[in-house]
């Protein structure tokens, strides 16, 4: 699900009927040498991570979750009803990765996906885990067949949109300006559905 560099990669999210629905994503990618995780963290960090997204609201208390470790990630995303509606994954090298489903049929609204991309990079920062001194943020929603970019009736022209990193930021100074830095990412992944979609 996480690739291995910074690029939001496509994953479709597909309910027990076939239908889709679509998630907002965010990663924040190490710049520079950072150093990997021990293979060995990563089995017990799924339980940590589980009960990190329940304690920031990733997670309802009573929602049934699936924990899953390779020997480069470790993650914990929703088990029941849409699959992998909300979820959380670290990778060895440092790479943080957060995402939830968005309403379905409902416009894309800036306001909604800033305070959206807000929890989920709080989430991450969050964590208890060392962190590389600069990260790079990157954010990504999809599929876009259930994507409106205004408010009529639109039809998508792109499977997904990605918003790459244009900044880089010292983790300190993400953790004080969050909230601004998620209204400039909304922004821009706006900005690019409404190009996309029409």
């Amino acid at each position: 699900m996480v690739s291995a560099d910074g690029t939001p990669e496509v994953f479709k999210i597909r309910a027990p009927d076939q239908g889709s629905a679509r998630a907002l994503e965010v990663r924040l990618v190490p710049v520079g040498d950072y150093g990997r995780l021990p293979v060995r963290r990563l089995e017990p960090l799924t339980t940590e991570l589980a009960s990190h997204g329940r304690r920031l609201g990733l997670f309802d208390e009573a929602e049934p979750l699936a924990l899953d470790f390779t020997d480069e990630s470790a993650s914990a995303s929703t088990a029941g009803g849409v699959p992998r509606s909300s979820g959380i994954t670290v990778r060895r090298n440092g790479l943080r990765s957060a995402w939830s489903t968005l309403p379905p049929g409902a416009p894309l609204v800036e306001d909604d996906v800033v305070g959206r991309l807000e929890d989920l990079m709080t989430a991450l920062l969050a964590l208890d885990l060392p962190v590389p001194d600069r990260v790079a943020p990157v954010v990504a929603v999809e599929p876009l067949d259930l994507v409106r970019g205004g408010g009529r009736d639109t039809t998508a022209v792109a499977e997904h949109v990605r918003v790459p990193a244009g900044e880089e930021f010292a983790v300190d100074r993400l953790r004080v300006n969050v909230h601004d830095v998620a209204e400039g990412l909304a922004a821009r992944l706006v900005a690019a559905v409404r190009r996309e979609v029409r």
